[in-house]
C-alpha cells in the first residue's frame, strides 16, 4: 500500500470492542494524500492509533455517533495527532518536524443552516470544523474553501454543549496558538464559553461572524476587558467581518439599538486597546444607510468601515406588529424609526 494516494472508508472500520480483531503493528501509508472516514468516534480513534499518514494528506472525518460522548473527543484528537505524521524513514533532514504543524485558519460551520441562511433546529443539525495547517496552502478569503481544508470534521446531532466540548478538545490536543483567522457560520455557536477559548490568542487578527447576531453579541461580551484580565481580549484582532447577520434577529424592532451596541462596544474597546482597524458589513439583513451613518458617527476615526450598500430590510407584513407591543424606537438622530 506504499503507493496508495486516496482512501475512502465508510462504516466499515473494525469495531473498537471486537476482541477477536488481532493486534497488529502500525500501518504506514506514505503516499496518501486524501483520507475520508465515516464511522463512530471509537472506530476512528482506533484507526489513527494503528495507522500513520503523512502530514501532507488532507483528512475528512464524519462522525456517525448517534449519542456522541464529549469525553471521547480528546482521545480522538490525540490519536489523530499521533498518527498524522511523517514516518521516520521518510525524513531525510534530522531537523524536520515529524508532527503536524499549527492550525492557522479555523472555520466553524453548520453546513445545512448556513446554506439556508437561518437556524434549523432538528436532530440532524451538523457542526463542521474546517482547519488549515501552516504547512498547507490557505484559502484567500472567508467565502472560499479552496484549497480544501487540511482537516474537516463533521459531527451530526450536535448541540451547543457537545459542540463546545468538541472545540475545547481541539484547542487542547491540537495546536491553535498560531491561529490567525477564525470564521463562525453557525446559529448554535459560538456561546460565550466558545469565544473564551480564543480570546487569549496572540496571533488571531481576522474574525468573521456569519448569519448569527447571537454570535456577534457573545463576541462583544467576551471582548470587553474586565478587571480580571491581565491582557485585553483578542489582542491581535485587526479585522471583523459580519456577513449575513440579521440585526433584527429576534424581531424586536430595535435595530438601531443593536447597531448602537456594536458601535459602542468597538468604541469602548478602542479606548484601552486600539486594535481593530477594519469592520466589514456585507449582505446583512435589516441594515441600511441610516445604520451605516449611525456606525460611522460612533466608531473611532481609525476604524475603517466597509459596507457593500446592500439593503435587505425584512419586517413582519403587519405594521401593527410593532405598535401592539410598543416596540417603536428612536434612531441616533432622534427620528422615530
Amino acid at each position: 500500500m506504499s503507493r496508495l494516494e486516496t482512501l475512502n472508508l465508510s462504516a466499515c472500520l473494525p469495531l473498537s470492542d471486537d476482541v477477536s480483531h488481532p493486534e497488529s503493528s502500525s500501518i504506514t501509508l506514505p503516499s496518501l494524500r486524501t483520507l475520508k472516514l465515516r464511522d463512530s468516534s471509537p472506530e476512528v480513534l482506533q484507526f489513527f492509533a494503528a495507522t500513520q499518514v503523512p502530514k501532507e494528506a488532507r483528512i475528512n472525518i464524519e462522525l456517525s455517533d448517534t449519542d456522541p460522548k464529549s469525553e471521547s473527543f480528546g482521545s480522538l484528537f490525540s490519536a489523530l495527532r499521533k498518527g498524522w505524521i511523517l514516518s521516520k524513514d521518510m525524513v531525510l533532514d534530522a531537523g524536520v518536524s515529524l508532527g503536524q504543524s499549527e492550525i492557522v485558519d479555523l472555520r466553524i460551520v453548520e453546513p445545512a443552516s448556513a446554506s439556508h441562511g437561518f437556524a434549523m433546529s432538528n436532530e440532524d443539525d451538523e457542526l463542521q470544523l474546517r482547519c488549515w495547517f501552516k504547512n498547507h496552502d490557505l484559502p484567500p478569503k472567508f467565502d472560499v474553501d479552496n484549497p480544501p481544508a487540511s482537516l474537516a470534521l463533521t459531527l451530526k446531532g450536535c448541540n451547543s454543549v457537545i459542540g463546545n466540548s468538541l472545540l475545547a478538545a481541539l484547542a487542547e490536543r491540537l495546536d491553535i496558538s498560531s491561529l490567525r483567522s477564525l470564521k463562525i457560520a453557525s446559529h448554535q455557536f459560538p456561546t460565550v464559553e466558545t469565544f473564551e477559548l480564543f480570546k487569549g490568542l496572540t496571533k488571531l487578527d481576522k474574525l468573521a461572524i456569519w448569519y448569527s447576531h447571537d454570535a456577534l453579541s457573545n463576541f462583544l461580551e467576551v471582548s470587553k476587558k474586565t478587571k480580571d484580565d491581565d491582557d485585553p481580549p483578542f489582542p491581535a484582532l485587526r479585522s471583523l467581518q459580519l456577513h449575513g447577520v440579521d440585526f433584527d434577529e429576534d424581531l424586536t424592532g430595535k435595530v438601531f439599538k443593536a447597531v448602537d451596541a456594536l458601535g459602542t462596544a468597538l468604541d469602548d474597546r478602542h479606548e484601552y486597546h486600539p486594535s481593530i482597524e477594519r469592520l466589514i458589513i456585507e449582505r446583512c439583513t435589516n441594515f441600511d444607510e441610516g445604520h451605516w451613518e449611525q456606525l460611522s458617527c460612533t466608531l473611532p476615526e481609525e476604524v475603517r468601515l466597509v459596507w457593500d450598500e446592500v439593503e435587505d430590510i425584512r419586517r413582519p407584513p403587519d405594521d401593527s406588529y410593532y405598535g401592539r407591543y410598543n416596540r417603536f424606537e428612536y434612531d441616533w438622530a432622534g427620528r422615530l424609526y
